[in-house]
């Protein structure tokens, strides 16, 4: 089986991406994962305002749905999948302090106006389970466990697949309990019944990171997890798992991890550590940084395949 070599290309435009497919193809990428597709609260924000959207809809600073068409048309001419980043559990907040659990004035009001899609207004303690999945991420979070509101995301998850997206990364599926978790109260179908309803097949990968062995395995029954590298990886299932190094998280967010603080030498180092042992490995493309088409990526990939 062929290694799965993804580049995530975070903020870059879809028609810069468009324009160096060829480039992309030549460096050794089977694929590559884009920013999301939809609409933010702040369109001219910071990286981070790609994760407080405001819909289920497509088309957004980036690029809209005829240049996402093209995208993934002229990518599969030349071999190359085309995965976009969604975020399902939680959306734009109105503001901070006593705002942070509100949704945002401009949040589909197909969502706002029921109640029984929002989940209890408290911020998540990560050291326990049922919170991480039925409490709030410091924004508006979403239950989904509701079935209508699962519905919505089958539906918006195939207008993807009529795109031509091949796969996708849920953000935070951490939040998303599994059906074997027991809670005292009925089990979350999300994965069933979302997986058993969409078109067709696709990759779908999710963020399940700083997560125990045991949470992992229920997430890969499902869906691959994308991952940090750890001493734990060995120990995990390694065609079900998606591996990274460096995320946008980290190389941004200092309280996320250290990588933004190594130079590029040692982020391709590890890259190619990974590469060689796992199946499955996501390098984050850094802004204004072109490593990613580096001759020395271009060995790398084209030695372990």
């Amino acid at each position: 089986m062929s290694k799965e070599k993804i580049l995530h290309l975070f903020q870059y435009p879809i028609k810069d991406i468009t324009d160096k497919l060829d480039e992309i193809k030549e460096s050794g990428w089977t694929s590559i994962l884009i920013s999301p597709v939809q609409p933010s609260k702040e369109e001219n924000g910071l990286w981070y305002m790609n994760y407080q959207i405001i819909s289920l809809t497509i088309g957004n600073r980036y690029g809209n749905i005829e240049q996402l068409i093209e995208l993934c048309e002229n990518a599969h001419e030349k071999g190359l999948k085309v995965y976009t980043d969604i975020i399902i559990t939680h959306f734009g907040n109105a503001g901070g302090g006593d705002k942070s659990f509100i949704p945002h004035e401009k949040v589909d009001n197909n969502l706002t106006q029921n109640k029984y899609f929002w989940r209890e207004k408290k911020i998540i303690d990560y050291d326990n389970r049922y919170s991480i999945t039925h409490h709030c991420n410091g924004l508006p979070a979403i239950r989904v466990d509701n079935f209508d509101y699962q519905d919505l995301v089958i539906n918006f998850i195939n207008s993807l697949i009529d795109i031509g997206f091949d796969g996708a990364r849920l953000d935070s599926a951490k939040m998303i309990s599994t059906p074997e978790e027991d809670f005292g109260e009925p089990r979350n179908l999300f994965f069933k019944r979302v997986l058993e309803n969409i078109k067709k097949p696709i990759y779908i990968f999710g963020e399940v990171i700083f997560e125990k062995k045991e949470i992992i395995d229920k997430y890969e029954k499902y869906i691959d997890v994308l991952t940090e590298f750890s001493g734990n990886s060995y120990n995990l299932n390694s065609q079900r798992t998606l591996f990274f190094i460096e995320s946008h998280d980290t190389f941004n967010d200092e309280n996320m991890g250290y990588t933004r603080k190594w130079d590029m030498n040692k982020i391709v180092n590890e890259y190619e550590f990974l590469v060689r042992d796992f199946q499955k490995v996501l390098f984050y493309a850094r802004p204004n940084n072109n490593t990613w088409c580096s001759d020395r990526i271009k060995n790398i990939n084209n030695t372990y395949k």
